[in-house]
């Protein structure tokens, strides 16, 4: 058992099954996962540790507010600063010890006439 805590980012609406598995073979090596959820639109299709709606609050911008208008361009930056504040956090009190990200940013296409 190695003690080690590794932190798994991922978008949990489209990398869930992807996310579980990984999961699963960590904790089979004797280390803990924090799973960070960084999607944005769609339903986690597993369990997070820190949700999608915390990412988002450290970020600067509550979830509720970046599914008003789910683009690429709102949400990927604040997703991004709230997950590295999160990770920057967790780091510096001693909490994470590696990182895995898995996903992206899923944007809603705009329809033109």
């Amino acid at each position: 058992m190695t003690d080690k805590t590794i932190i798994v980012l991922a978008t949990l609406d489209t990398k869930g099954r992807e996310t579980r598995y990984l999961k699963e073979r960590i904790g089979e090596h004797g280390d803990r996962v924090i799973v960070i959820d960084t999607g944005v639109v769609g339903t986690p299709a597993a369990d997070s540790d820190i949700t999608r709606e915390e990412v988002a609050k450290e970020g600067g911008t509550p979830l509720a507010e970046l599914l008003k208008n789910p683009t690429r361009e709102a949400c990927a930056p604040v997703m991004a600063e709230g997950a590295t504040k999160i990770v920057s956090r967790l780091v510096k009190e001693g909490k994470a010890h590696g990182i895995v990200s898995m996903g992206g940013t899923r944007a809603r296409l705009s329809r033109h006439g």
